[in-house]
């Protein structure tokens, strides 16, 4: 298993690659992961999102090994993907998108 998809606590999800053994990608919605799929592979992912392939984002970070990405920035992007979306969607100013 090269990659897994997982839905992460703040319902965006990303891609983990057990290549590289960290995230790839993170805070995608499934249509944008999908979307860049589907143009890369020129396949349907919908599928596997809904399909019990699916890790949790708890499992996901059971994967995680400090090769190349440092745990300084794994913490940093476990952040990120632990934010509440209303919050990553503000602007600078606090207002919504």
């Amino acid at each position: 298993m090269p990659a897994f998809f997982f839905k992460q606590p703040n319902g965006l999800y990303g891609r983990f690659s057990t290549v590289v053994d960290c995230p790839t990608h993170y805070n995608r919605t499934k249509e944008e992961l999908i979307a860049e799929y589907v143009k890369k592979y020129e396949e349907d992912l919908t599928e596997y999102f809904e399909s019990k392939n699916m890790m949790t984002y708890e499992e996901m970070k059971s994967y995680f090994v400090d090769n190349n990405m440092t745990n300084k920035e794994w913490k940093e992007i476990q952040k990120l993907m632990e934010t509440p979306v209303q919050e990553l969607n503000k602007d600078k100013n606090g207002q919504e998108d």
